[in-house]
């Protein structure tokens, strides 16, 4: 047996609830990851217009208004 008959016996033992997730992961596989990288970022920064809108003080404010305080937790293992 080939291991693409494997791979077919496999899909069809899946209940169907899982396909979508593995044809999800498959199509990820054919797809190597895009390492991003602080240069990658700055390079696309470089692609985008700059603002020209006129409600910058709206949004400034809509996130200076949705801020809160952080919490953190020190404890070596929080789950306890």
């Amino acid at each position: 047996m080939t291991l693409k008959d494997k791979l077919h016996q496999a899909i069809d033992a899946l209940p169907a609830q899982y396909l979508s997730q593995a044809l999800d992961l498959l199509r990820s596989l054919q797809h190597p990851p895009i390492q991003s990288t602080a240069a990658s970022f700055l390079a696309h920064l470089q692609t985008l217009e700059p603002w020209s809108g006129d409600d910058l003080p709206e949004c400034a404010e809509a996130v200076a208004h949705s801020r809160i305080e952080a919490q953190f937790d020190y404890r070596l293992d929080p789950f306890e």
